[in-house]
C-alpha cells in the first residue's frame, strides 16, 4: 500500500530567490520610471518627466543643447545622459505700485505704477 501512495514532491530549493529578484528589479524599474523630475531638484534620475503649461521643454546631452523642444506634457528621456529644463513661453507682466523717486535738486516725484512685459 505505500508504494502505492505518491508522495509529494520536495519543495525545490532557491525557487523563492528567482522571483526575490524578480520583484526587486520590477522595484527598481518603476521607481525610475515613477520618480517625478522636478527642475528646482535637478532629479536625473527618472525618464519621464512633466513640461507644465505655458513652457516648452528644451534638452542637452553631454554638454551640448538639442534642436529638440518639446509642448507641454509627460515626456522620456534617458537618465543620467539627458538634461531637462522648462523655459516659460508666455507673456509675464511685473506690476509694482507708488514709487517714490527723488531728484538731485531735491524734487520729489511719486510713480503710480510701472509694468513691465517680459
Amino acid at each position: 500500500m505505500d508504494a502505492q501512495r505518491q508522495r509529494a514532491p520536495a519543495p525545490q530549493e532557491g525557487g523563492g530567490v528567482g522571483l526575490t529578484l524578480l520583484v526587486a528589479l520590477l522595484v527598481a524599474v518603476f521607481s525610475l520610471v515613477l520618480i517625478p523630475s522636478f527642475p528646482a531638484a535637478k532629479n536625473s534620475l527618472s525618464l519621464i518627466h512633466q513640461v507644465p503649461e505655458g513652457h516648452v521643454g528644451v534638452y542637452w546631452i553631454g554638454g551640448a543643447l538639442l534642436k529638440t523642444i518639446t509642448p507641454p506634457g509627460f515626456h522620456l528621456k534617458m537618465p543620467l545622459i539627458t538634461h531637462f529644463e522648462p523655459i516659460q513661453v508666455t507673456l509675464q507682466t511685473d506690476l509694482v505700485r507708488d514709487i517714490p523717486c527723488g531728484t538731485k535738486g531735491g524734487v520729489l516725484i511719486n510713480f503710480e505704477k510701472i509694468e513691465e512685459s517680459l
